[in-house]
């Protein structure tokens, strides 16, 4: 695949994008427009236009803090309308696996539901500093969509310990406590109101009817699925405080620990799915986990699903992540953690050095970008 990187894409102009960059602005920024030419075509980078916020001590209605709601989401784009310079629709957003401050916990997966409004900056003028920041940008919560099998028991957060067998069209499923354990990451919506998200611990693609019931479970190729000691096992290796992991701590083949499809996204006919590993696979160069200078040939792949009852899997690629130089001039990788279908074959990636940035123990941030790639 060809890449291109630039940095004066990482505000970019679609609206998974750059919602997700909105809720996590705090101060103001310049709404510089630029522009860079690939593949043919010119891309507009309109800068940062609006922002918003969700409270702190806000509650979802199964009573858990409302944070956490950016690992992925998608806007109803049947609900989508303009009036005047202001759009209105509803956003799902997607949190992942819960709290993760002493190990992984029960929280049963979800999307959130949300109205917003959005009043756009003119491209020519800066977004207002204080409390004004907030204007442009409102977010109205709404409900809460449980993610549950048929019989509804619902998914965990848990680090998978167990595996349940192959039964009912369904493939073996990583588990803990009897529920099947997903770490959310993305998430697609289709026409008829369904989703598919995509998560970490398989690496799986699950789909979901439009009221969260469980209808159908993508496995990849072998290569993807994490094996330890010649068996599946899915945990990445997230034991409670005091607890045990896993007797190996990474797996020997198969998706990394925490690496797996952070990147999900949906042609526009909604006839193809497509993921993307955030890095190498353990025998791709990812062994050495997230400090590995060598895992920046990653797997994407690009699922048939016109009928989404029989995914078929149409083509696998390589995509080569961007390799930087840290601010000890040390080489890593900047692993992906979104992505964004602008066509059948042209997409906008996020890439960062994770790890790094307020809040964290490096706070120098080197590279954070979105780039485009065919």
């Amino acid at each position: 695949m060809k890449v291109h990187s630039s940095r004066a894409l990482r505000r970019c102009m679609s609206s998974a994008f750059v919602l997700s960059l909105m809720l996590a602005g705090s101060t103001a920024f310049s709404a510089e427009t630029q522009s860079v030419n690939f593949d043919g075509a010119t891309f507009v980078n309109k800068g940062l236009v609006a922002v918003g916020r969700v409270p702190s001590d806000a509650k979802d209605k199964l009573g858990d803090t409302l944070g956490g709601i950016g690992s992925g989401m998608v806007a109803d784009l049947g609900s989508w309308k303009k009036d005047g310079d202001t759009y209105t629709g509803t956003l799902y957003m997607l949190p992942d696996r819960g709290c993760n401050t002493e190990g992984s916990v029960d929280y049963p997966g979800r999307l959130q539901k949300f109205s917003i409004a959005l009043t756009p900056v003119d491209g020519s003028v800066s977004v207002p500093a204080g409390a004004d920041q907030q204007a442009q940008l409102k977010l109205t919560y709404d409900d809460s969509i449980l993610m549950h099998e048929a019989n509804g028991t619902p998914s965990t957060g848990l680090d998978p310990t167990d595996v349940r067998a192959a039964a009912d069209g369904m493939p073996d499923l990583p588990v803990a406590g009897g529920h099947i354990s997903v770490d959310n990451e993305g998430v697609v919506q289709m026409a008829d109101g369904s989703f598919w998200v995509s998560d970490e611990y398989g690496p799986y693609v699950y789909h979901y009817a439009a009221d969260g019931t469980l209808l159908g479970v993508i496995q990849p190729p072998q290569a993807f699925i994490p094996m330890r000691d010649g068996k599946e096992n899915f945990s990445s290796n997230n034991p409670p405080a005091g607890g045990k992991g896993p007797a190996a701590k990474d797996p020997s083949i198969g998706r990394q620990n925490n690496q797996g499809f952070e990147g999900l996204a949906m042609s526009a006919d909604g006839r193809q799915l497509f993921v993307l590993l955030q890095s190498a696979a353990i025998q791709d160069g990812g062994k050495a986990g997230g400090g590995s200078p060598k895992r920046f040939n990653t797997r994407f792949l690009a699922y048939d699903i016109s009928d989404v009852k029989a995914p078929r899997l149409g083509a696998e690629y390589v995509v080569q992540l961007p390799r930087f130089k840290d601010a000890k001039g040390k080489e890593l990788v900047a692993a992906q953690s979104e992505l964004h279908a602008l066509d059948d074959h042209r997409f906008l990636v996020i890439s960062r050095d994770s790890g790094h940035g307020f809040g964290l123990k490096d706070s120098t941030s080197v590279y954070r970008s979105v780039d485009l790639i065919d």
